[in-house]
């Protein structure tokens, strides 16, 4: 089974990695995503800031582990994706653990979130103790910390799979437009053509319909919010809801094409956010934030299909 996106930490600052799971009681932690609704949930500055006393060591991420499979996954899913059993009855729809605004938190602010609770997510400091509120936090910042190249689960029928190579040709044109300080309307009305091109869900097997619909959704208003920026901020702002919702989609989805994508991270983006995050040919950075080189750091490869054994 191929790695998955993770966002993974040291103490203080959070960094882009790989992830394989999810949990339930996460549903409340992200702040608000595009078209999702809701108020920001922030943290008062004291618990954000508290140390973690548990050390993330083996033990305590296997009772992390145990946690994360008996309270969580049955809305957020064995991989993290929102698409657990129970997630189709809920109300607003359960965030991939691999969103920024999920991960880019201090282990005490997962920690707070996690014991008060916030609908759908009960208050867990009434149904588990310290110790295995903290054995959770280490156990998702530590699930699967490798770069191995990271492949597609699921295959995309053509034309849909053309389609998406497509559509991350000219996301990579605007990428580099704004790498150069240029303005990209004109790549911009490129990239909201393609995705509107992208088909729904028919042809794909049916576990990775949920995920394609939700995820094809995502693409989708983050290329209008990128036609219609009005600025090189705007651009990039809107540029960087699109890679974190093309990472989502390359790292389960099979595209055309042969060559490898490099996922990249910085520690700033647009509007200051703590980590932004893009996709790029080649292995030598090329940041569409106004950051220059320096700070990105390479996370991995997104192949373009799974593997195939023999046999």
């Amino acid at each position: 089974m191929g790695s998955r996106i993770r966002f993974s930490r040291n103490r203080s600052v959070l960094w882009v990695g790989w992830v394989v799971g999810g949990c339930c009681c996460l549903a409340s932690w992200a702040a608000p995503v595009p078209g999702g609704g809701g108020a920001e949930w922030k943290v008062p500055g004291r618990h954000a800031s508290a140390p973690n006393p548990v050390a993330p060591d083996e033990a305590s991420i296997e009772l992390g582990r145990k946690l994360f499979a008996r309270e969580c996954a049955s809305c957020h899913g064995a991989r993290g994706l929102g698409d657990g059993k129970s997630a189709k009855d809920l109300e607003k729809p359960v965030p991939a653990l691999t969103r920024v605004e999920v991960v880019a938190q201090t282990d005490g602010a997962l920690f707070w979130k996690t014991s008060v609770g916030r609908k759908p997510m009960p208050a867990f400091q009434s149904l588990l103790s310290d110790d295995e509120r903290w054995h959770l936090v280490n156990y998702l910042r530590e699930l699967s910390a490798s770069r191995a190249p990271v492949t597609p689960r699921f295959e995309l029928p053509d034309p849909a799979r053309e389609t998406l190579a497509a559509l991350i040709t000219s996301y990579l044109d605007v990428g580099r437009t704004l790498a150069a300080d240029q303005d990209a309307r004109p790549g911009a009305a490129v990239v909201l053509e393609r995705a509107q091109a992208l088909a729904p869900s028919d042809g794909i097997m049916p576990e990775g319909c949920a995920p394609w619909t939700r995820v094809r959704q995502e693409i989708l208003e983050a290329a209008t919010a990128l036609a219609a920026a009005a600025d090189l901020a705007g651009e990039r702002h809107a540029y960087e809801d699109l890679s974190d919702a093309l990472a989502l989609a390359l790292a389960d989805f099979a595209r055309g094409g042969d060559e490898p994508l490099s996922l990249y991270r910085c520690p700033s983006g647009p509007e200051g956010k703590t980590i932004s995050q893009w996709v790029q040919l080649g292995t030598t950075p090329v940041n569409p934030y106004g950051c220059g080189a320096e700070g990105a750091h390479f996370v991995g490869l997104l192949l373009p299909r799974p593997e195939r054994h023999a046999g």
